[in-house]
């Protein structure tokens, strides 16, 4: 099977850094869940395009602007990902 969505080294600290600012700011610890789910929408939005961290932090802001900062805990990860 081919690999796909190989990330260099640039967009792989991007992402890592993404999800570490986005995770600290919302209180969500390193061990959650919730981190694990944040994780997959950061590379969720990095396959729809949303490369540079001001784009994916735009992105991920959206659930977490209208109240549901664990919308990622209290809503399934599907709800989010499910945007296309």
């Amino acid at each position: 099977m081919p690999f796909r969505d190989i990330l260099d080294p640039e967009q792989l600290a991007i992402l890592a850094g993404v999800l570490n600012e986005i995770c600290y700011s919302a209180g969500i610890k390193s061990d959650s869940p919730e981190r694990q789910d944040m994780a997959s929408l950061v590379l969720h939005f990095h396959r729809l395009g949303y490369c540079t961290a001001d784009e994916l932090k735009a992105a991920l802001d959206e659930p977490m602007r209208d109240g549901r900062r664990s919308g990622l805990a209290s809503a399934p990860l599907h709800e989010h990902v499910n945007r296309e």
